[in-house]
């Protein structure tokens, strides 16, 4: 049986946007991985962000201020700087996702614009995470369990921005099934209406292969059991 995962970047704070695909997740029983900047979470935003999750929700660490230190067409927060400034980053995001989100941060790094090196695996793994995710085909070192996002709805070329369709989503799906996960990636931020109906049409086929037996719902915490 395929577990299918969602992961959700670039959370900071409870908007509309939030709130409209929390509630389309969870109209779905669909649980969510929640990619969080520390550095632009107050602790006012992390307990309502608490308070909205369901039971399977978690939160993961993302970039501290999901800053690009890189170029316009290769956008980077880690992997273009001293090592020693992106670790001591590193360190402050874990801190202070562990204190603001306690029990319900899960030690998972996930890098912005999935660009990273070695030393960013590494200071992420020294930190304590227990495991990194970015995207498949990257490169994945010993010490940490490597959860891949397989299916972005995010497009980007020639500077601009597209969303998946839902049914070019479902065929990568489908391509994928014998695996035993499959991390679908969102950014709540991007999703106005036409983005919404393409999710919708994905969750309500995955909800009918999960009635089916064909597939489970899960979280990276469900992951890293």
């Amino acid at each position: 049986m395929t577990h299918v995962v969602f992961r959700d970047d670039d959370v900071d704070e409870v908007s509309d946007q939030f709130l409209a695909y929390r509630d389309l997740m969870k109209k779905y029983e669909m649980p969510v991985t929640y990619a969080v900047i520390p550095g632009r979470t107050s602790p006012s935003s992390a307990q309502k962000l608490k308070s909205l999750k369901t039971a399977k929700d978690v939160f993961v660490q993302h970039g501290w201020m999901h800053t690009n230190h890189g170029t316009d067409t290769q956008k980077a927060e880690f992997g273009m700087r001293e090592p020693e400034i992106e670790q001591q980053e590193i360190l402050a995001g874990y801190a202070k996702m562990k204190d603001l989100f306690a029990d319900d941060f899960l030690p998972v790094f996930v890098p912005p614009y999935h660009a990273y090196t070695q030393h960013t695996w590494h200071a992420a793994q020294e930190a304590g995470c227990k495991g990194f995710s970015a995207k498949k085909g990257q490169p994945v070192w010993a010490g940490m369990r490597s959860l891949p996002a397989h299916i972005l709805f995010d497009i980007y070329r020639d500077g601009k921005h597209s969303f998946l369709s839902a049914q070019t989503a479902l065929r990568q799906f489908l391509f994928l099934r014998k695996r035993p996960f499959v991390i679908f990636l969102t950014h709540h931020k991007n999703i106005d209406s036409y983005e919404r109906t393409e999710l919708e049409k994905v969750l309500r086929f995955l909800s009918q292969l999960k009635m089916r037996g064909k597939v489970t719902f899960c979280s990276f915490g469900d992951l890293l059991q």
